[in-house]
């Protein structure tokens, strides 16, 4: 793992959510993604880097979804490994808990920060401090989607392994469902994770498809019937509709 921001939102319509996006030097697939990323609807999401161990992030998460609090649940886990100190971990619960740790002997410019709901970790980078500037472009980032702010917040730090960059991953928590966009083996991997977002978004659901068609034919009717002022607001407004190609 390279560097990774995980955050609560709650955008008043589905509930909390937490976000995590990851970027990376080796694409976090297969096995990798269960042991760097673990994330459970209704409980939270583990972000683990360093000396990972397969049952660290598995570990954790059974003790958020008991109820402990993330920094109990950091303390259980290091208590078990006598390699810890070369352990990153970041957790943040669906409910906004959230804890960070940092190993004393994890790579160079490895550092973590937490400011609330909002957590991160980066190691094996170009220069230090890079954790708490990936939070504080999170939070001080104009753009409204919360799933875009964060990719911006990656995008934007000034950071960057020393290897070089070629995967992301980005993980949607609501407390019902978990969705997981991959990208591998990619020049630009955080470009691409925020163009394949942004192009899921613009497709419309089936209620967002009827409601296209409905104003397509409100539309036509009011040309048809000689309305011309509100046929052009109405296919201006259409324009402006999720999925108008």
């Amino acid at each position: 793992m390279t560097y990774g921001l995980i955050a609560k939102v709650d955008d008043g319509s589905d509930g909390p959510r937490v976000l995590l996006g990851v970027v990376a030097r080796t694409p976090l697939l297969g096995k990798l993604a269960d042991i760097v990323v673990v994330a459970e609807a209704g409980v939270g999401v583990v972000l683990t880097a360093g000396w990972t161990k397969k049952w660290h992030g598995r570990n954790a998460l059974e003790l958020l979804r008991r109820g402990l609090h993330p920094r109990d649940v950091l303390q259980k886990v290091g208590a078990d490994d006598s390699t810890w100190d070369r352990v990153q971990m970041g957790i943040v619960a669906i409910d906004g808990r959230a804890a960070v740790s940092c190993g004393s002997q994890c790579s160079p410019y490895a550092d973590a920060h937490e400011a609330g709901e909002v957590v991160a970790l980066a190691n094996l980078q170009r220069q230090a401090n890079v954790a708490r500037t990936l939070v504080a472009q999170y939070a001080t980032s104009l753009t409204f989607d919360p799933g875009m702010r964060l990719i911006d917040a990656l995008g934007d730090a000034v950071a960057g392994d020393v290897r070089g960059d070629t995967a992301a991953v980005f993980v949607d928590v609501t407390g019902t469902d978990v969705t997981t966009v991959e990208i591998g083996f990619h020049p630009k991997p955080v470009d691409k994770l925020r163009l394949v977002l942004s192009e899921r978004e613009s497709i419309p659901d089936e209620r967002g498809l009827a409601d296209l068609r409905s104003r397509c034919l409100e539309a036509h009717e009011y040309g048809a019937t000689g309305d011309v002022d509100r046929a052009v607001v109405t296919y201006k407004d259409l324009l402006e509709m999720p999925g108008t190609p």
